[in-house]
């Protein structure tokens, strides 16, 4: 990991709205510090590349025989990404803060993470919440079937996977969680439904099996999203509590409220000066660098877990922080999948979260980005999920039979 550059210590300036910047335009940019902001562009790299690093490269100790995991299919873009090497919301973050960068978030963003969080608490706690969500013992197979998928093929409709898989989870799950976690803003596209559908898939592991069939310092930040999409984005935070969750849920709805409240241009300088450091001697208009790595500001209370205990730092212990970039989580969701390809099978994994950042080319403003990807990790399916597809096999056989 490398090392990151010392932070700043931000103090604010008097908000600056131009009619451009309205919050009905469904994107509002508020001046944040008062310092230059740089004009130099991160060093970029293809949208393949940054995805083939985060989820193949990377991953490579996660699942997979060393030289065979590669990418089945992705969301391919034709723009280009900064590589990052911690989670790509954090670093933008922490680059924004220390290099005097843009910055901008958006609804899929914040939910995203929000998401991920919750699929590293069930999966913390699968059999004690295991009541809450679904009414069997063990796993349950679901499968889809797809005549037209080619191994390999560019032209598989994998987008047109995820939401099968979810709405299975929808049928055997309870109070509408499908529904809850899948939230579609005026942001998302495609891509982050799709990311959203995985970390569903991710969060729901520990009671289904997944398997495919072939018979055939900142200087300014922007808010993106509507005020509606904030505040369904709370709402929507706010159920999660019914899942032994309001230790953490109480900690993100006032950061929440904040989103909503900037999304219709009520700007609280304090609070948007404390996204990575929470520490600040006086608020006046200069920024001081510091040499603190500790993240304190309130984008630590996105991550209910640090290596796989309860994050101790919520809310107002977030000053007390020992937390570094290499602590966090990765920012991606994992689902396997066993590929069965006319009676050959594969072990792949479907990943979304956050791959990288892109670069505004006008104002040089970071923006995390959000993708999915179906990597083939050339190892064979595991025992449990060969154990598991062979059950599923075996009960659909007695039900023809019956028929």
């Amino acid at each position: 990991m490398k090392k990151f550059l010392p932070f700043i210590s931000i103090a604010l300036v008097a908000l600056f709205w131009s009619t451009s910047n309205a919050p009905h335009s469904g994107k509002i940019t508020f001046s944040l510090c008062d310092v230059q902001p740089a004009t130099d562009r991160l060093s970029e790299q293809t949208y393949r590349n940054v995805v083939d690093h985060v989820t193949v490269s990377n991953r490579m100790q996660a699942g997979g025989e060393p030289g065979k995991r590669k990418l089945e299919d992705f969301a391919d873009r034709d723009y280009m990404l900064v590589m990052t090497e911690a989670h790509a919301v954090a670093q933008a973050v922490q680059m924004a803060y220390a290099e005097h960068r843009p910055l901008t978030l958006t609804p899929d963003m914040i939910w995203l993470m929000i998401m991920q969080g919750f699929a590293q608490h069930v999966d913390a706690n699968s059999e004690e919440l295991r009541e809450l969500f679904v009414d069997f013992s063990g796993k349950q197979m679901l499968n889809i079937k797809r005549g037209d998928f080619v191994k390999g093929s560019p032209d598989n409709d994998w987008e047109g996977v995820f939401p099968e898989f979810s709405e299975q989870i929808g049928m055997y799950t309870k109070d509408g969680l499908a529904e809850i976690m899948q939230q579609s803003f005026s942001t998302s596209s495609q891509v982050e439904k799709a990311a959203f559908q995985i970390t569903l898939m991710d969060a729901m592991s520990a009671y289904f099996d997944y398997s495919i069939t072939v018979s055939c310092g900142i200087p300014e930040i922007t808010i993106e999203g509507t005020p509606t999409d904030w505040e369904r984005l709370e709402q929507q935070t706010r159920k999660l509590a019914r899942y032994d969750l309001g230790w953490w849920t109480d900690a993100l709805v006032p950061i929440l409220v904040e989103f909503t409240d900037a999304s219709k241009g009520k700007f609280n300088r304090s609070f948007w000066a404390k996204i990575y450091h929470e520490k600040q001697e006086e608020i006046d208009l200069i920024c001081a660098v510091g040499t603190e790595t500790h993240i304190t500001g309130w984008i630590l209370d996105f991550f209910p877990y640090i290596k796989d205990d309860r994050n101790p730092f919520l809310g107002n212990k977030r000053a007390e922080s020992t937390v570094e970039m290499e602590d966090l989580p990765s920012g991606l969701a994992k689902a396997d999948l066993l590929y069965d390809d006319y009676g050959t099978l594969y072990q792949m994994e479907l990943i979304a979260g956050f791959v990288g950042i892109k670069q505004d080319p006008v104002t040089n403003s970071l923006r995390p980005e959000i993708s999915w990807a179906v990597v083939d990790t050339g190892a064979p399916p595991s025992d449990e999920l060969l154990e598991s597809y062979k059950e599923f096999k075996r009960l659909k056989e007695m039900t023809a039979d019956k028929n």
